[in-house]
């Protein structure tokens, strides 16, 4: 809601070790019109059972830093450091100003 009125929401500070990681981001595109998101029910009165259920389209995005370890036997194998999802009521134009 706030960002809508053009206020940017504070950054997650990160440790300057995270921050080096690579940043994977995992949204779906507009050319796939059956995975765009998630239909999610809402009823014309929040927070109660009363009203009939619309179904709205929710967008979504994974993002993860991603980082390198190295097994017992040597191998080098890639090992998930943070992740966070971002979703959004509307469509993927609202989504992108949430991302990095």
């Amino acid at each position: 809601m706030q960002l809508a009125n053009g206020v940017e929401p504070t950054p997650e500070p990160l440790e300057p070790k995270l921050e080096a990681l690579p940043l994977v981001i995992a949204a779906v595109r507009e050319a796939l019109p059956k995975a765009l998101g998630v239909s999610v029910p809402f009823r014309r009165h929040p927070r109660t059972a009363t009203g009939k259920i619309r179904f709205q389209e929710v967008k979504l995005a994974l993002l993860a830093r991603l980082g390198q370890h190295q097994s017992r036997t040597g191998k080098t194998i890639t090992r998930l450091h943070q992740r966070r999802l971002v979703a959004v009521l509307g469509n993927i134009d609202a989504l992108q100003p949430r991302l990095p």
